[in-house]
């Protein structure tokens, strides 16, 4: 590129202050907000939104179907928990569904969500990753919040409408994905993505703990008012403030423009691919290796989201409330220990301590095989430790931030920039297969009697594919930009190496405090 070339193209349109909105003119004038900084806090909203809209239905479920404890069930309370004992409960609730048609209500989502990654990946990089997101998040918003009179004409409206919110949420992760690849530099990629992401494990913690509190005090609808309502609400805000790229940004600074240009290069910060290299993509080991580490990591992550609060129930005894409270302290504790991870990975890539290949490693590893373990040492814990059964399942939760802030979520953008979305979408396709399979494969293991030992193979099985994606990974995953994902065919590492004209620490130095 010649030294005297515009940056980002000669139609950058620099609105003048008085037509700014009022937000960007305050940031502009105390340098304190850059505009990706902006897009990080919109996106961890928009994934809180999104694993918001999809939980709520789990929970109000509860309060919405009859519920019976089981005799048998009562009995196993009493050899496996005599302490926390309890009689036995029927709740008469407004539909009378069993625990198949639940099962299938709750599972048709994920058949819709599958349907849109691959897809999803592929229109971000065509239409651009704004408009997908903010419309599929309209489109899930209106649904959740008619789902109350969906359910009550018939449930199979209520399946199509699952199905249907799957498919308009499953192009968020490769929308957002293929967002940061123009925007993200090399050395905070870590940082934003996974503080982007982790509004999925705030989603968690919060929607957990306040949603039973809401369906007991304001019955079932209004958990899907409320969160259909916030939904809408970000739209509106996101279609406002968040654009494609810096190019297309009308109140970015100079300073931030040129630093992301220098940083991850005018190709990759304006540029739209013409066209994806499946076959490339399809014979590429690196995606491979990010693939299963992916399947894997997810295969733990359904398992606890889904099964946890039941195995506190049912093995250890814990009343509903207290159950609410103490599935969502895992979470709370995986947002903290995801922006500290992923400050490291950065910090350690930036420094020079080791490749961006060693990071990715060294934290997926840690990501993986931490939560396998604990996992099972968690199993064998007593009804009479549940403190330490407690800190077992937050230390396995928390434990995968590792390989999400520094690991194998990120590596889609260091081997392949251009295509990210579309890699996000494939190895998110397959991650999603675990939350069809893993919940009907906890009902085949654990029986109406829920004992310990059956809860100990599920806990076994989920850290095999830990301890299985992580050695996967650790043998064939690279931080190396590859050559099919380059303009010029050469393989190169996945950052600019020449010196930016405005540097890392002086375009962070007033917003590091942000961090």
């Amino acid at each position: 590129m010649g030294e005297n070339q515009p940056l980002l193209g000669v139609h950058h349109d620099r609105r003048s202050p008085s037509s700014s909105i009022c937000l960007y003119s305050i940031c502009s004038r105390c340098q304190c907000l850059p505009t990706r900084y902006v897009l990080a806090f919109m996106g961890f909203l928009g994934f809180y939104c999104h694993i918001a809209l999809r939980a709520n239905l789990s929970i109000a479920m509860v309060a919405m179907t009859n519920t019976t404890v089981d005799s048998n069930l009562n009995k196993n309370a009493s050899a496996e928990c005599p302490k926390y004992n309890i009689s036995g409960i029927q709740t008469i609730a407004e539909f009378d569904w069993d625990h198949k048609l639940r099962g299938i209500i709750l599972g048709s989502f994920f058949y819709g969500f599958i349907l849109t990654q691959v897809p999803g990946g592929w229109l971000a990089e065509k239409w651009g990753g704004k408009r997908l997101s903010g419309y599929s998040m309209l489109g899930t918003s209106i649904l959740n919040m008619l789902t109350p009179i969906i359910v009550r004409q018939s449930v199979g409206l209520m399946i199509t409408s699952q199905v249907l919110q799957g498919i308009l949420e499953g192009v968020r992760l490769p929308a957002m994905h293929a967002m940061w690849a123009r925007w993200a530099p090399p050395f905070e990629r870590s940082k934003l993505t996974s503080f982007t992401y982790s509004g999925i494990y705030f989603g968690m913690a919060s929607t957990l703990a306040v949603s039973g509190y809401l369906c007991a005090q304001f019955g079932w609808s209004m958990t899907f008012y409320l969160y259909g309502g916030i939904g809408l609400t970000w739209f509106v805000v996101w279609m406002l403030l968040v654009f494609d790229s810096p190019a297309d940004h009308p109140y970015i600074s100079s300073e931030e423009l040129t630093f992301i240009h220098d940083a991850i290069g005018l190709s990759l910060s304006q540029k739209k691919p013409i066209s994806v290299p499946w076959k490339k993509i399809a014979t590429s080991m690196p995606v491979y290796a990010i693939a299963v580490a992916h399947f894997c990591n997810n295969w733990g992550t359904y398992t606890l989201l889904l099964c946890l609060p039941t195995y506190f129930k049912e093995v250890l005894n814990f009343d509903l409330k207290r159950n609410g409270l103490l599935s969502a302290i895992p979470y709370v504790i995986l947002v903290i220990i995801n922006t500290i991870a992923a400050y490291l990975a950065d910090r350690l890539g930036k420094n020079g301590a080791l490749s961006i290949t060693a990071v990715r490693k060294i934290f997926n590893t840690l990501g993986l095989s931490i939560p396998g373990i604990f996992l099972i040492l968690a199993s064998y814990t007593g009804c009479e430790q549940t403190i330490l059964t407690i800190a077992c399942m937050c230390v396995a939760v928390a434990g995968r931030a590792l390989g999400s802030a520094g690991g194998f979520r990120v590596n889609h953008l260091d081997i392949a920039p251009q295509y990210a979305g579309v890699l996000m979408g494939i190895t998110n396709c397959l991650a999603t297969l675990p939350g069809i399979i893993s919940p009907y494969l906890v009902g085949i293991i654990v029986d109406v009697s829920h004992t310990r030992q059956q809860w100990q193979i599920v806990f076994y099985i989920s850290a095999a594919m830990y301890l299985f994606g992580m050695a996967f990974y650790l043998i064939f995953a690279t931080g190396k930009l590859q050559s099919w994902a380059t303009d010029d065919g050469e393989d190169s590492y996945a950052y600019n190496k020449s010196k930016p004209s405005i540097t890392y620490s002086e375009l962070t130095q007033s917003t590091s405090g942000l961090w």
